[in-house]
């Protein structure tokens, strides 16, 4: 004798109250869908944001790390920031994206910020301490900290800019000499040296 078959189970419903679904209109919901959907992803806007940033300051090689390549990195139990520039290796940048968390910080920063007339070589900073905490925490825009870096470990030029092997000095020489090679000279400590013709990049000003 066959075994009866089992009984469809019935689907569960979710009841929500008359007055709940007065304000849960569909039309409601479907219009939050994208919304939901971008404030998703905002994190990963701000990380290429920043990896953008430091592009345009001359670190080229700058870019956002993939999560996968963070999971990746955290079995085996290093952990990855969520920006990498490859010419600052001891840079560590991770970007925190809230809808309310930062909304103090920021009004504080914009508000302090805008009590001065600034001018266009103007930089703000502001620093922060809690009471009782020996933590003082600097707070300036993304594009000056870029700019710093910039300055200060590209000596202002792009990354992709040639620079001496001895003395790193960016006063160099190339020509010609033949053979589809050319001789690139430091002015400043005289080494020379031999590459391949249309071997040294064409710099951005």
């Amino acid at each position: 004798m066959a075994a009866p078959e089992p009984k469809p189970r019935k689907r569960k419903t979710i009841k929500i109250s008359e007055q709940l679904s007065k304000v849960l209109t569909a039309e409601k919901l479907e219009e939050a869908k994208p919304k939901v959907s971008k404030r998703s992803q905002a994190w990963k806007g701000l990380e290429y944001a920043i990896a953008a940033a430091f592009k345009a300051a001359g670190f080229l090689k700058a870019k956002r790390i993939l999560k996968n390549e963070q999971i990746l990195a955290a079995s085996q139990h290093k952990e990855l920031p969520d920006v990498n520039v490859p010419e600052v290796p001891f840079l560590k940048i991770d970007g925190k994206h809230s809808i309310r968390a930062w909304d103090k910080v920021e009004s504080l920063f914009l508000t302090c910020r805008d009590k001065y007339a600034l001018e266009a070589t103007d930089r703000f900073v502001m620093v922060t301490q809690r009471a009782n905490s020996r933590h003082r925490i600097a707070h300036l825009s993304l594009e000056f900290l870029a700019e710093l870096c910039a300055k200060a470990y590209l000596d202002g030029k792009s990354s992709d800019s040639w620079v001496c092997p001895q003395c790193r000095s960016h006063d160099l020489t190339t020509s010609p000499i033949g053979m589809s090679q050319e001789l690139t000279r430091c002015n400043t400590c005289t080494l020379e040296w031999v590459t391949k013709e249309g071997t040294r990049p064409v710099s951005k000003p």
